[in-house]
């Protein structure tokens, strides 16, 4: 681990801040569209979990691989792959907005405040 620092020390300053600030926010993204997964309880609960995981395995995936890639001086990877993270995030902050949208507009709806009514017509 004290190599990891040591290496990481001696890359390129832009580009490791450059990953470190896609990085945070990327989880923070990720963290709130996860948020908003779990508030829908319609949803099947295995689509849900799974979505979720991928999520979860696509953040340590960046994390690494792009460590990996700061260490070996590979920068054109460290900027496709932040690029797409940057991508994501954007769809990720887009889908938390949308969604607690709409579920607020869908919990704002009571069941006491809907009145069914049914007219009941014979014709003879």
């Amino acid at each position: 681990m004290k190599n990891l620092f040591i290496n990481l020390s001696k890359t390129n300053k832009f580009y490791r801040i450059f990953f470190y600030c896609l990085f945070i926010l990327f989880s923070v993204s990720a963290g709130f569209i996860i948020r908003a997964l779990l508030l829908l309880k319609t949803i099947e609960t295995f689509v849900r979990i799974t979505i979720i995981i991928v999520f979860i395995l696509f953040i340590l995936f960046y994390l690494i691989s792009n460590l990996v890639f700061l260490i070996l001086k590979k920068h054109r990877a460290v900027i496709i792959t932040g690029s797409i993270a940057l991508i994501l995030t954007i769809v990720n902050i887009l889908g938390f907005y949308y969604i607690n949208k709409t579920y607020g507009i869908v919990d704002n709806l009571s069941k006491d405040k809907i009145l069914y009514t049914t007219n009941l017509v014979w014709y003879s």
